[in-house]
């Protein structure tokens, strides 16, 4: 008898804009399958898509593209599989308001989700009830959504290596009722973080031909008698976490500009003259997010330490330019935190690479712009005062720790500091948050840009909250 067909994860939303999104899936094996997208209250069909069938060579994912929406409207969408030997599963999701077009809206901030760490699926229906009774458009994972390197939390016993251990790390996760329906009821925006591959991992070739984890951690692993693969970090390990991320969070991302080599193929590779990277930007109404990927091409190794490949910088800078000149609320959106210190990682590691940073900023003339980052295992809000040649610019992060709590709490390794520049002339610690948490950002447009922040905890309850003091001279 044949046995069902079933779904391992999903479905979920992704790449969420005024008038398209994605609607992913992966299956348990070969299989064909249908999405239909319906105005929400509505039984008639707004979009219907062709039959799909999902590829093994994709890691039995599928991706359906939805075109011809409309500005700021809830709707409903169904996929089931032909064979009909699975129910139907349905979600919400809300498209964005029109470009530039200053309309309120909520989203959340969730770092690193442990499917095995105590209390988990508590904290997923807590995060469920909070983005339902705040009305929150999207997720955001600034970081790293899935630790491979948190064992017993990450629900594999051991680290991932192979192509098949970071697929069933997937699984796990999904393996959760409480996330799989967080995830069906909100679109989700992913970032590519350092614990995908391993803690503190980087390149130590500017070919990206080895690469390592900080020496500490592969000592204690030694003494742990644990594979050489968990400590050496073979490149295969790498390409093997990179290609689960692109099957399973990156094609749910707005397309890169530059995607790593062999990306099509949903089989990333890593050449050392490819440029690819997995970061991308978007706008959701008259606000402008941009998504650095901040490990694709890190390196460090002698005197050389690089964060981005010269071609992300190009990149960069022109993302800047132009959400400086259409839109009047940026967001720059990183894995490592760029204003606080402390266990984990951040943007202090590369001195030169954060000079310039805050260099562009100031240059640009920027007075609304926000960092959301993870990184650190704590929750923060810091603003900082940047000078560079007598020109001023205030900038803000919002940082936050991770969803679940880890069973040996690196937060007390090290204490969390903040930033050391000779750019920042003044910097201070509006908030610091400990513990499984979330955060919950409101932007509000009259009668100026506000960013509202709350940090939530386990128990659904609002830790502290707070409102960005933005220039009231660039109101919308």
């Amino acid at each position: 008898m044949r046995s069902p067909t079933r779904l391992l994860a999903g479905p979920v939303v992704g790449s969420v804009a005024s008038d398209r999104a994605r609607i992913w899936l992966r299956a348990q094996g070969p299989s064909t399958w249908q999405a239909v997208v319906y105005r929400a209250g509505t039984d008639i069909p707004v979009w219907v898509s062709r039959e799909k069938q999902v590829r093994a060579e994709a890691g039995c994912t599928l991706t359906f593209q939805v075109l011809g929406l409309r500005p700021a409207t809830l709707y409903r969408y169904v996929v089931e599989p032909l064979s009909r030997d699975l129910p139907p599963v349905s979600g919400f999701f809300r498209t964005a308001p029109a470009l530039t077009v200053p309309e309120d809206f909520a989203f959340a901030l969730v770092g690193t989700v442990l499917p095995r760490a105590k209390k988990a699926s508590g904290m997923a229906r807590t995060l469920l009830q909070v983005l339902r009774d705040e009305t929150a458009a999207f997720l955001m994972t600034p970081g790293p959504l899935v630790a491979a390197d948190a064992v017993p939390e990450n629900g594999l016993e051991r680290l991932p290596v192979t192509d098949e251990d970071y697929r069933r790390l997937y699984e796990r996760l999904w393996a959760d009722p409480a996330w799989a329906q967080v995830l069906r009821e909100r679109p989700l925006f992913p970032l590519w973080g350092h614990r995908e591959v391993d803690w503190g991992w980087y390149w130590a070739d500017m070919d990206r031909t080895r690469a390592r984890v900080p020496l500490w951690l592969a000592l204690a692993r030694r003494v742990q008698r644990l594979s050489p693969e968990t400590y050496r970090v073979p490149r295969r390990r790498v390409v093997a976490a990179m290609q689960a991320y692109w099957q399973h969070l990156g094609t749910l991302a707005v397309d890169p500009p530059l995607p790593p080599e062999g990306a099509d193929l949903d089989r990333p590779v890593v050449l050392p003259a490819d440029r690819g990277h997995f970061g991308y930007a978007f706008a959701y109404g008259a606000a402008a997010f941009l998504m650095l990927d901040v490990h694709t091409h890190r390196v460090r190794t002698g005197l050389v330490k690089r964060l981005f490949h010269p071609e992300q910088w190009r990149l960069l800078e022109g993302w800047l330019a132009s959400a400086r000149e259409a839109y009047p609320l940026t967001f720059v959106v990183s894995s490592a935190s760029v204003l606080a210190t402390g266990t984990g990682d951040f943007w202090g590691k590369f001195p030169d690479a954060l000079r310039r940073m805050l260099h562009l900023i100031v240059a640009r003339g920027f007075r609304h712009l926000v960092f959301l980052t993870h990184g650190l295992d704590v929750g923060r809000v810091v603003e900082a005062r940047v000078e560079v040649n007598g020109a001023q610019a205030r900038v803000w992060e919002i940082g936050v720790g991770n969803l679940t709590g880890a069973f040996f709490p690196r937060s007390a390794w090290r204490p969390f500091r903040l930033v050391d520049s000779p750019l920042i002339r003044e910097i201070q610690v509006h908030a610091r948050v400990e513990g499984p948490q979330f955060v919950l950002v409101r932007v509000q447009w009259q009668p100026g840009p506000r960013v509202v922040w709350t940090f939530y905890g386990p128990e659904g309850r609002a830790q502290v909250r707070g409102t960005l003091t933005l220039e009231e001279d660039h109101a919308v």
